[in-house]
């Protein structure tokens, strides 16, 4: 039997550890997808034929009005700019707020429902429906 000299070990870890595969912390969140889909909605369609020393600051208005008047509003970008400091504070406020616009619907897509009901004149859910917790007992406000 031939034995391995020991000063050869630590060179076969070091050749060992070079080659290894190296997997790392996925750096593409669901959000940062989200956040990608609208600013290519927004370049495909608001933003559509805008000049494109305006094309920038187009698509920031479209992916959030909000951030984009709280960062960029009092000092737009030049046509060509790049601002780190701005585009990382409005991505965390894009994230942070949960004002994303959501990317219009594709065309020929169904409405979306609201969730909010319709009330009438005296303030009454409209169709009589009781409001959520609140018990129908069959009467109406004028017969109580």
């Amino acid at each position: 039997k031939t034995k391995m000299p020991l000063r050869a070990l630590p060179v076969l870890v070091l050749v060992l550890t070079l080659f290894a595969p190296v997997t790392g912390k996925k750096r593409s969140s669901r959000r940062a997808k989200s956040a990608m889909t609208i600013k290519k909605e927004c370049e495909r369609t608001t933003c559509r034929g805008v000049h494109e020393d305006d094309q920038e600051n187009c698509v920031l208005k479209c992916q959030s009005p909000e951030c984009y008047e709280q960062i960029y509003a009092g000092n737009e970008l030049e046509p060509g700019e790049v601002d780190r400091d701005r585009s990382r504070k409005f991505n965390t406020c894009m994230s942070t707020s949960g004002r994303r616009r959501r990317a219009p619907p594709p065309v020929g897509s169904p409405p979306s429902v609201s969730s909010e009901s319709t009330l009438d004149e005296d303030g009454t859910r409209a169709g009589g429906a009781p409001e959520p917790g609140e018990v129908d007992f069959g009467e109406s406000k004028d017969q109580l």
